[in-house]
């Protein structure tokens, strides 16, 4: 089972566009789950990719690399 972890920072204009391609063309038996780690997002980046079957988590701390951390 795979899961992708997306760090993701006022991506408002492309998130719907980038979960809907992963969705799409990963296969639906190695895919377990897409998380998206908003990294506080003023552009409502976290509302658009939460309004799946995305789960989506806010990180406490800014950057990407702690936004990857915490997602991990």
């Amino acid at each position: 089972m795979i899961s992708i972890v997306i760090p993701a920072f006022n991506e408002a204009a492309i998130i719907k566009t980038t979960l809907e391609y992963l969705y799409k063309n990963s296969s639906r038996y190695l895919l377990q789950e897409i998380i998206v780690i908003d990294g506080g997002s003023t552009d409502g980046t976290a509302l658009i990719a939460g309004s799946g079957s995305t789960k989506v988590f806010i990180s406490p701390k800014k950057g990407r690399a702690a936004q990857m951390n915490y997602g991990a």
